[in-house]
This record gives structure tokens, sequence and C-alpha cells, in this order.
């Protein structure tokens, strides 16, 4: 289970103090309405730099997904996992035809 902040603001603009707050208010939201601990972050719009990094790993999550494009590999970095970024416009065949072009790529 992940997150992507309290409030979905740039992280790397925010003071330490507001950037603890959006890390620490976010898993505890989830936590509370689903009563499973939060490990995961997501850098909300892809954004962060070393300054975020290091306050995610201090706030207790093992690993964070970026905007980065392309795959991981079996050694990627925890903190800077890449994704696929999907549009919220995006139909169900392009989606479906994305998961079955990923899952050939895997097999």
């Amino acid at each position: 289970m992940g997150v992507h902040s309290a409030s979905h603001r740039v992280l790397p603009a925010l003071s330490d103090d507001d950037l603890n707050g959006e890390l620490v208010e976010s898993r505890e939201r989830v936590r509370a309405a689903t009563a499973r601990a939060v490990e995961l972050f997501s850098y909300p719009y892809g954004r962060w730099d070393a300054r975020v990094e290091r306050a995610v790993r201090n706030a207790g999550y093992t690993g964070a997904v970026t905007l980065d494009p392309g795959f991981n590999t079996g050694v990627c970095d925890p903190w800077r996992v890449r994704r696929i970024n999907v549009p919220a416009e995006i139909g169900d065949a392009p989606l479906q035809a994305s998961g079955l072009a990923l899952r050939a790529a895997f097999s």
C-alpha cells in the first residue's frame, strides 16, 4: 500500500516542516482508513530531489516511485522506482493493450 502525499503539492518547493507534514499525514490517513501499513510513496507529479528523498526515507517508507520513464531492473534503487504514467483520460482498450504488452515483455 502506498500514498501520494496529503494534498498533492510539489514537494521540492515545500519547507522542511510542510514536507514532513505531507509525508506523515498522508500515511496516517491511509492507515486509519484501511487499517493497513503504508510502506510505499509516490512522488506527486514525479517531482523529487535529494532532500525529498531523504525526508521520505526518514518518514519510514520503504521505497518510492517516480515518473521517470523506462523500465526497472532487478537492481533498481528502491527510492527511484520508474513507472509508466497512465493518463487519466485513457480508455479501456489502450489500457488493456498496454497491460498485455507488459505481460508479454516479462514472460
